[in-house]
């Protein structure tokens, strides 16, 4: 007896969230991760101007530049793919990281020291990126721009952990 194999329905998951195709995953990471480092470019700046400490100005133009750069690259590839971005911070998230990075009370110290509390592993923080940058298979443009700016992102939390073990001694 001769039995017919049926393809299996391969699921792409990102963030949790299941897609039925690696396009449709691509485009979601893509549009959020945009929007998250397009995010990171506004408040940098807001954190630049309120900093105390030289060493840590130095470091945030160049976070603040990647991360820009990394939005602008990313919305270009959603674009390129026929997506449109549509991920926005949400409102309460948005007033209470631009307060955060934008006070004057809080020391240069104190922000690093919450921002590395909150990105703990560095791997871990970037597993969901990992994860989808693992799955693609088709799209290898998207594969690499991924990697690259994932690269960039370990570079800028080493910088982060660094200088606040640094300055937290």
């Amino acid at each position: 007896m001769e039995t017919s194999r049926q393809p299996v329905a391969r699921r792409y998951i990102y963030n949790g969230e299941s897609h039925a195709t690696e396009r449709d995953m691509i485009m979601h990471v893509l549009d959020e991760f945009r929007c998250t480092e397009a995010f990171g470019a506004e408040y940098v700046p807001l954190w630049l101007a309120t900093s105390d400490n030289e060493w840590v100005r130095g470091g945030l133009r160049v976070g603040g530049q990647r991360e820009a750069v990394h939005a602008r690259l990313m919305e270009e590839r959603l674009r390129e793919l026929g997506g449109v971005p549509r991920c926005t911070v949400p409102p309460e998230v948005r007033k209470r990281k631009l307060a955060f990075y934008g006070s004057t009370e809080l020391k240069d110290r104190g922000k690093l020291r919450d921002e590395a509390a909150e990105i703990g592993d560095p791997v871990q923080a970037l597993k969901v990126y990992t994860d989808v940058i693992d799955q693609i298979e088709e799209d290898r443009e998207t594969k690499a721009l991924l990697h690259w700016i994932i690269q960039d992102e370990l570079t800028t939390i080493r910088w982060v952990m660094e200088t606040s073990a640094l300055l937290n001694r």
